[in-house]
């Protein structure tokens, strides 16, 4: 992936911070001009369970509630067949 794509990193963070930083994110990038980003929410190793929330969360919230911002996305599956993360192509901002 080029060093050119903005990327957000949640590793780490409860799941309101997550999905207000990522909305943030999203919305910044998007008046900036980039139309593709990356999201990285890690595969849930360290979560109870070893199953991720942000892996069903994030992609949930872009799909049904980010669509003012969101055109497409893509998981990126590791080799061990889990995702980490999502590519995202945003919307091109609309002209005030």
């Amino acid at each position: 992936m080029p060093d050119s794509i903005p990327e957000l990193d949640l590793h780490g963070l409860r799941i309101g911070e997550a999905l207000t930083m990522t909305r943030r994110f999203l919305e910044q990038s998007q008046e900036q001009g980039f139309l593709t980003v990356s999201v990285v929410y890690g595969k849930g190793k360290g979560s109870p369970g070893g199953e991720g929330v942000l892996r069903v969360l994030i992609p949930r919230a872009m799909e049904n509630e980010w669509n003012d911002l969101v055109a497409a996305f893509r998981r990126r599956v590791e080799p061990d067949g889990r995702d980490g993360g999502v590519e995202v192509d945003l919307r091109p901002a609309e002209e005030p």
